[in-house]
């Protein structure tokens, strides 16, 4: 029998197969990245089942059917998943507030997507997008982060960002 997490690959190929992220590359690349940072990078550890809802913490979002999420992965994993996956109409700032009472391995998967996509941000070509991200997560995301090395990662990038968006406002400035 198949791993959990092995199945989880496939189940997250097949959700994203069609859908792009915003620099035009295949979208499985980044929960793929987000997998990686928690299993590869990160100095903690997490559990099987945080591995497998960073697999899967976007495809309800791409319209992955939530029966068929539970009855692959258990409840514990669509329960995560749908923590993660934020509501139609609800604000971030909404969001955020619920992500806070979330519990510390699906606040830690939050942290690696947000750092994947920070480290992607100015690959979608648009700066102003990019900083706006980053002042995002410093007023959202960094309270919800009770990691140092998370922290610490996260201050790196989007101090990569603000460095090359003050290069790019000085050269729009010239």
């Amino acid at each position: 029998m198949a791993s959990i997490v092995a199945k989880a690959f496939v189940f997250m190929r097949r959700a994203h197969a069609s859908h792009r992220r915003k620099q035009g590359s295949p979208y499985e690349i980044h929960p793929e990245a987000v997998f990686n940072i928690l299993v590869n990078e990160f100095e903690g550890s997490v559990s099987e089942n945080a591995q497998v809802i960073a697999l899967l913490h976007d495809t309800l979002e791409m319209g992955a059917d939530e029966v068929a999420l539970e009855w692959e992965f258990g409840r514990e994993v669509l329960e995560g998943v749908k923590i993660l996956t934020r509501r139609k109409g609800e604000s971030f700032g909404d969001y955020a507030a619920r992500l806070q009472g979330a519990p510390r391995e699906i606040r830690l998967v939050k942290a690696a997507d947000r750092l994947h996509n920070l480290r992607d941000a100015l690959l979608a070509g648009d700066p102003a997008w990019a900083l706006d991200y980053v002042r995002e997560t410093r007023e959202q995301i960094l309270p919800l982060v009770d990691d140092p090395w998370f922290l610490t990662k996260l201050a790196e990038a989007m101090s990569r960002i603000d460095q090359l968006g003050s290069v790019s406002a000085d050269a729009v400035n010239l």
